[in-house]
């Protein structure tokens, strides 16, 4: 009677074309077929198509019509189906009077088993009953309430039918596609404006780049791979937008050959919550680019559950693998021991006392040995009095301070040439390699520096000593005994370079020492003195005039006619202007000066002979033989004859080119700066003065507040764009933690006054009147220590507080949830024991009045499931208690006695599998937990031994324990199949994920466990090797805790 898959598709399709032709036996399926139907035409009385809920009911395998235990009974026996028959065809008129009656059926356990049913019988043209419609609607020994239930059916039709879900049909054999009138609402058309549908209606409307990945859904589920067809694709509705769909279906029959036929599925409209999944995308990218360019890491410490969480760039700052979970007991290890651990220490403790935030800059030391700069940013949440959470951020610094310490070292060799008489400069570092070579050295060289050994240096730059003859050896050179001795004995020795006549050089030095107090290089500070040689034996002019200014002057030194004619020059005028002395002794002053200073030059010079001045001091601007301008400061003082006419003029020349190049710099950089101001269109800058008032009113202040900085600059404060209310309420804050009143703009200065960050929300007001918040940062503007003005940064944060709003909305609903959840489990808990004790009862009472039943072996069975069922009973009960207070729950248990009484319940699957137990479980060892809880772990693992073993090999399943800190460690470990933990290891725990082909395989054991684990206190550690075996950690806490 039970048909084959072939005989079942064919009734399926006769029964279809019957429902499509009749509404009403749709309709009376419907209404009755609550727990399934059966379905035959009396040509072939029997072939029987069976529902698949109702074989399901009746302990049998919808899919393939086999039961799911061996049997050898028909669901119908032949007498039944009779008897049935005979019912249905006396009683049918019309198809308007389903016939009500009870139907025996057989489960697959070979018990019988009735339902109340409802029954219609199928006439063809000639009023001739063809075929027979059977719904079960109700247990014939049950007490359920029929009507309610066909209520609550149709409440959940209205339900579907008001929700904007569309639903559809396909056949995929023939193509025939059946959709409703929600599926074309969703698109904005009518059922009847998409007409006719067909199985290329999908793709008319689908976007072209989902096609693939449904049609590949689309086989995964024909496989078998998927339980449902699922897919979120885009859709082009009637006004021409792509909107996005939720498309869901299944399979729900199967042709003779085991093809898929009928799918049956739901179009739900998503395009909001995927704008907004988009844009969080979006917005999330960001923010971790953001984060990982700045390597900036987060970190968590929950006190209450005393666990610690890193992001991933926080585990990459300390060198750890993704998977490091760290533990607080152990994270002050990353930090040496000193002055940086002992930061840490008070800063952390200070926030867990005192609330105190912190922002340090200490030294860790990695996983990996290396010692790294980081910078740790705590904040602390409190709850009743006390610190529950510590969070904050982790910066990798290291790189910043490495720039630090190069800067340190740069500046010390700037003041070290600046503390030194020089004209050229060289330094090397630590190994004497040169790291600097200025222009003047490379000139009195002749070539450019060299990277080669520094016993090379003397035969290669020409250095010798003083009779020009000798070459200095490695250590008598003045940068080699500055490394090595800290000072240069070698003081005066001759360059002969490779063009150009010998200098005559004096050389001091000195080591460069870093902030460690190690020596890091050395330089040499070096003045050529062969044009003062060769001067002093020429020049006999005025002794104050021409060796005061001329020889020992590091400035342009000249000696000008009555006309303004160069009469003598040095060489560093030469330098200065990039003439030689040569050239400028044939010139006037006025002939190498800018043409627009030329009238203003000449007016001076005849006011000071004139002597309407009695000096002559101005800014001058040659041009340089290059033709570049050269920027001096010119001072001339006069030599008179006996009547006081002038003689001569002495002219210094001091270079000032460098200096007006950077005020050039300064002031482009001003100009940039007041441009960035500008820029900021949506950031609100605000600077004042010492006393309020606004003297910067940026771009963004304008766009943000509505007023102009013409309104604002030299007029108005600060105050002006504040709620008053805000203002009053934080003066009153802030007198009572300062112990003085303050108003007014001082509002905003105070804590800035004193040292201390400040940065708050705020309510701005716009000129038009509106409202909207943003984020406020005050700091002080300094000259040289002393506060001249404020800065105020604000940034509009409306998004952030309505996104805030919705955090704190959703965070009600879920709890609202949890606490009806458990409020299930107690209604839930409370019934199935009143119902398992009255059965209990009545099983004790029958066998007090039919003692021998006790030798029934199904008396004895339904014995042991009562027993079964009550202890099943009193460990939910456990379960609804710890879930309810967990502390007050869980009880010292003996994990030995534990694992001694799973190894007993599995030791003939063990035995018949050829599994060795070993049981190592110290008896000493304790824990807090449930036992329900710890016996289904234990189970679950042994059990999960046994099955997955390998056939190549003998199979053993080994217990062991010990203690590691607060826990009691359970090892389990087994040789067998193992997992591959890179395809699998981010779904190990999940529901329904399997690893292995076994028959028996459901998903669910792991993820029940684990879940276990964690609810009293305990966590999971795995594991795995692929053909080797597993290894699982369970840690349990100990009862001393």
């Amino acid at each position: 009677m039970f048909t084959t898959p072939t005989l079942m598709s064919v009734l399926k399709k006769s029964l279809y074309t019957i429902i499509q032709a009749e509404e009403s036996v749709f309709n009376f399926i419907q209404d009755f077929a609550i727990n399934g139907y059966w379905f035959l035409e009396l040509e072939k009385p029997n072939d029987i198509y069976i529902d698949p809920k109702l074989l399901n009911s009746l302990g049998f395998d919808s899919e393939t019509g086999k039961p799911k235990t061996l049997f050898t009974n028909n669901i119908l026996k032949p007498q039944e189906l009779e008897r049935v028959l005979r019912a249905i065809k006396s009683h049918f008129k019309d198809f308007s009077h389903p016939v009500k009656l009870q139907v025996s059926y057989t489960l697959q356990t070979g018990h019988n088993f009735s339902f109340n049913c409802n029954a219609i019988g199928i006439r063809n043209s000639e009023n001739i009953l063809t075929a027979v419609i059977v719904a079960n609607t109700s247990c014939a020994n049950g007490s359920e309430n029929l009507k309610a239930r066909q209520e609550n059916i149709k409440r959940l039709k209205h339900i579907i039918d008001g929700t904007n879900i569309g639903t559809w049909e396909w056949n995929v054999q023939t193509g025939e596609t059946i959709f409703n009138e929600k599926w074309a609402n969703i698109l904005g058309y009518t059922l009847a404006e998409i007409q006719p549908i067909t199985s290329d209606t999908w793709e008319k409307f689908a976007h072209p780049d989902d096609h693939d990945r449904s049609n590949k859904l689309l086989q995964e589920h024909f496989l078998g791979n998927t339980e449902y067809y699922e897919i979120e694709s885009r859709f082009k509705n009637k006004a021409g937008e792509w909107i996005w769909v939720k498309d869901s279906g299944k399979v729900v029959s199967w042709t003779e050959d085991d093809k898929p036929e009928w799918m049956t599925g739901s179009h739900q409209d998503i395009t909001k919550r995927k704008e907004h999944e988009l844009l969080l995308e979006k917005y999330q990218d960001l923010l971790d680019r953001s984060n990982r360019a700045a390597m900036i890491g987060t970190w968590e410490v929950d006190l209450i559950k005393n666990k610690v969480t890193w992001s991933d760039v926080t585990k990459e700052i300390h060198e750890v693998s993704e998977d490091f979970s760290p533990i607080l007991a152990e994270a002050l290890n990353f930090y040496p021991k000193g002055k940086h651990r002992d930061l840490l220490e008070n800063s952390v403790k200070n926030a867990m006392v005192k609330g105190e935030d912190y922002d340090i800059e200490v030294e860790i030391i990695t996983a990996k040995g290396n010692l790294k700069w980081v910078r740790a940013i705590g904040i602390s949440e409190f709850q009743n009095g006390k610190c529950k959470r510590l969070y904050g951020l982790f910066q990798d610094i290291q790189k910043r301070k490495e720039a630090e310490r190069l800067n340190h070292e740069r500046q010390t060799l700037l003041e070290t040439i600046l503390n030194t008489i020089e004209v050229g400069v060289v330094s090397c570092d630590r190994e004497g390699n040169l790291t600097l070579f200025n222009n003047a050295t490379k000139e009195w060289h002749g070539l450019p520096a060299k990277p080669i050994p520094s016993s090379e240096f003397s035969n290669h730059y020409g250095l010798f000593h003083v009779d020009g003859k000798t070459p200095l050896k490695m250590e008598e050179i003045p940068l080699i005994q500055a490394l090595y001795t800290g000072e240069v004995t070698n003081k005066e020795f001759i360059i002969a370079p490779t063009k150009g006549s010998n200098r005559s050089i004096i050389a001091t030095g000195s080591q460069l020492v870093g902030e460690d107090g190690n020596v890091f290089g050395a330089v040499v500070a070096m003045q050529d003195v062969t044009n003062i040689k060769k001067t002093e034996q020429k020049l006999k002019i005025s002794e104050a005039a021409f060796r005061g200014n001329f020889e020992n002057a590091a400035i342009g030194m000249a000696i000008l006619n009555e006309h303004t004619a160069w009469m003598e020059v040095n060489d560093q005028l030469s330098k200065i202007v990039g003439y030689t002395k040569e050239e400028l002794l044939g010139l006037n002053v006025f002939d190498i000066t800018h043409k627009d200073d030329i009238a203003k030059n000449v007016l001076l010079l005849k006011e000071f002979i004139s002597g309407n001045k009695s000096y002559l001091h101005n800014e001058h601007r040659f041009i340089h033989k290059n033709g570049s301008f050269v920027h001096v400061i010119m001072s001339v003082s006069v030599v008179k004859n006996d009547d006081g006419s002038p003689l001569y003029f002495i002219g210094q020349i001091t270079d000032i080119t460098p200096r007006k190049i950077a005020a050039q710099k300064l002031q482009e950089t001003l100009a940039k700066l007041e441009a960035i101001l500008d820029s900021s269109t949506h950031v609100s800058i605000i600077g004042t003065d010492i006393e309020g008032t606004i003297t910067t009113f940026n771009r963004g202040a304008e766009n943000l507040l509505g007023y102009s900085k013409e309104e604002m600059i030299g007029k108005e404060s600060p105050v002006k764009v504040h709620l008053k209310k805000e203002i009053i309420k934080r003066g009153k804050e802030l007198s009572e933690e300062l112990n003085e009143n303050i108003e007014n703009f001082e509002i905003f200065t105070a804590l800035a006054n004193r040292g201390r960050h400040d940065t708050r929300e705020w309510t701005y007001v716009r000129k038009d009147g509106m409202h909207f918040p943003v984020q406020l940062t005050v700091t002080p503007v300094k000259d040289k220590d002393t506060i001249i003005g404020y800065l105020g940064v604000a940034a509009e944060i409306t998004e952030i507080k309505r996104a805030e709003k919705e955090i704190k909305s959703l965070l009600a609903v879920t709890s609202d949830q949890n606490e009806r959840l458990k409020n299930f489990a107690h209604i839930v808990s409370h019934n199935l024991r009143s119902h398992s004790g009255n059965f209990d009862m009545l099983l004790m009472l029958f066998l007090q009045d039919y003692p021998d039943a006790n030798e029934n072996e199904i008396m004895s069975m339904l014995k042991m499931a009562s027993d079964n069922l009550k202890e099943t009973i009193a460990h939910l009960n456990e379960v609804v208690l710890i879930n309810t207070n967990i502390d007050e729950s869980l009880i010292p248990i003996n994990i030995y006695k534990t694992t001694v009484q799973s190894i007993r319940n599995v030791a003939g699957i063990a035995n018949e599998a050829e599994v060795e137990i070993i049981n190592n479980i110290d008896p000493e060892h304790n824990v807090l937990g449930l036992q329900a809880y710890l016996d289904s772990i234990v189970l679950n693992f042994l059990t999960n031994g046994i099955k997955y073993r390998s056939l190549e090999r003998d199979s053993f399943v080994k217990l062991d324990s010990k203690i590691e800190e607060e826990y009691v460690v359970i090892s389990i470990e087994d040789n067998g199949l193992g997992i591959d933990l890179k395809k699998h290891k981010a779904k190990i725990f999940g529901m329904y994920k399997t690893f292995h082909k076994n028959k028996d395989s459901r998903g669910i054991g792991l993820f029940i466990t684990k879940n276990q684990i964690e609810s009293i206190g305990g966590r999971i550690k795995l594991e795995s090797e692929v053909d080797k075996g597993t290894l699982f950690k369970l840690y349990l806490k100990h009862e001393e805790n």
